[in-house]
């Protein structure tokens, strides 16, 4: 009988975090607007896989929800764009799943990956709490495409400190405190705009401290990374099916360069893979007074300057044809 009853009180515990973890519980504050921002994004996407044009598919974590602007992607190179781009946090394996189920043959899949991703070890890609607990609580459809290590990882990533936490969130939410995020508009291609220079001055303190991003020197080692390994995968199955994926550089503080072995790792990693790297001159690399609010967060004018470079570079290595006349034309760097 005490057996009996300690099975039941066991089921009855399961029962309650499963109802907890999949049904109840939200994070709107630090998770919720990922989601937000990934269905408006998809509506997007949806919207021009209905025209059936080929288009660009910008995916990244915020580096390209704030460094980059497929409007202006858009502009200068005459083929449709949706940002995909939300958040680092969402996980890789989230991040490319997202724009994988967005993508057509013809398509361009342009990845501007954080450093992180390359080095990511098995460890992190797996026992990603915010990303775990942003599929449980918002996108558990998502489960089926991870390795079981991951979908138990992500089954049984609630925490009791986890349950106060998404009650406080909840309760932010309802009285109407918001991250910065949510704070500004997404435009119909799912760009970030209204983050201004002018407010990013309140963060000049912060950036002025801040170091800029570096890539893991492991890569160019040739260490095995599982974040390579997923990059490489997405990369392989897309061009299989006739997408053009196209590598490119995060932008972060131009204090310093990365390396000639690591500009040529880059570029031979998206070749063998059946992709291949664009490389700006700069390499993607700007003054601090045009970023934002971190390393990888450019303001608006630099948004919008980065973009342009990109899709110069886009058209003048042949990544796309036809390109208006007036982008191949040199412009300088002035936003």
């Amino acid at each position: 009988m005490k057996f009996r009853t300690i099975v039941l009180g066991l089921f009855a515990a399961l029962g309650l975090y499963a109802c907890l973890n999949f049904l109840l519980l939200q994070r709107p504050v630090t998770l919720g607007y990922i989601e937000n921002a990934y269905r408006a994004k998809a509506a997007a996407a949806e919207h021009l896989n209905a025209q059936g044009a080929p288009k660009i598919v910008l995916a990244s974590g915020s580096n390209g929800l704030y460094s980059h602007r497929c409007e202006t992607l858009t502009r200068y190179t005459g083929v449709a764009c949706v940002n995909l781009a939300v958040s680092y946090i969402a996980g890789l394996q989230t991040i490319l799943g997202k724009a994988e189920a967005q993508l057509r043959p013809g398509d361009i899949l342009l990845l501007p990956l954080e450093y992180g991703f390359y080095g990511a070890t098995e460890e992190e890609l797996v026992n990603n709490t915010s990303g775990n607990r942003f599929i449980a609580l918002y996108e558990p459809g998502l489960m089926r495409d991870q390795s079981i290590k991951r979908t138990v990882a992500v089954i049984f990533s609630l925490s009791l400190r986890d349950v106060f936490t998404s009650l406080g969130e909840m309760l932010f939410s309802r009285i109407g405190i918001l991250r910065d995020t949510d704070q500004f508009q997404l435009n119909a291609q799912g760009d970030i705009i209204g983050h201004v220079r002018a407010k990013a001055r309140q963060y000049d303190t912060f950036l002025a401290g801040e170091k800029g991003s570096e890539p893991n020197p492991g890569v160019v080692a040739g260490e095995a990374f599982a974040g390579l390994d997923v990059i490489r995968a997405t990369t392989l199955r897309q061009a299989g099916r006739g997408v053009r994926v196209v590598g490119s550089l995060p932008t972060t503080f131009d204090d310093a360069q990365p390396s000639p072995e690591f500009i040529a790792w880059f570029k031979r990693f998206y070749a063998d893979a059946g992709g291949r790297a664009i490389v700006l001159d700069n390499h993607s690399r700007y003054p601090r007074e045009l970023f934002y609010n971190t390393k990888y967060h450019l303001n608006e004018e630099g948004q919008i300057l980065h973009s342009r470079l990109l899709a110069e570079a886009l058209c003048r290595e042949q990544v796309i044809l036809d390109c208006p006349v007036e982008t191949l034309a040199p412009q300088g760097m002035t936003p």
